[in-house]
């Protein structure tokens, strides 16, 4: 499913789901494109997340210091 540029209407629309979260106009006008610079756009985020999503995470080295079924060590 290809993603589609946010809006502000269905920024608004989310925000009246959310109720409990009070989110100005100008707060989703900056998501939708952002003019401060200091925060990523919100289909800049959605690109990176869909990115992420594509990793096949079975081919992906483990992170350092971790081993696969190893029990943490418990040190008294």
């Amino acid at each position: 499913m290809p993603l589609t540029k946010p809006s502000l209407e269905s920024l608004q629309a989310i925000r009246q789901a959310f109720a409990s979260h009070d989110f100005s106009d100008a707060d989703l006008s900056e998501l939708v494109t952002p003019k401060l610079g200091l925060i990523t756009g919100f289909e800049d985020l959605m690109k990176e997340i869909e990115k992420l999503r594509a990793v096949d995470l079975g081919s992906t080295a483990p992170a350092l210091g971790m081993t696969p079924n190893a029990s943490p060590s418990h040190e008294d």
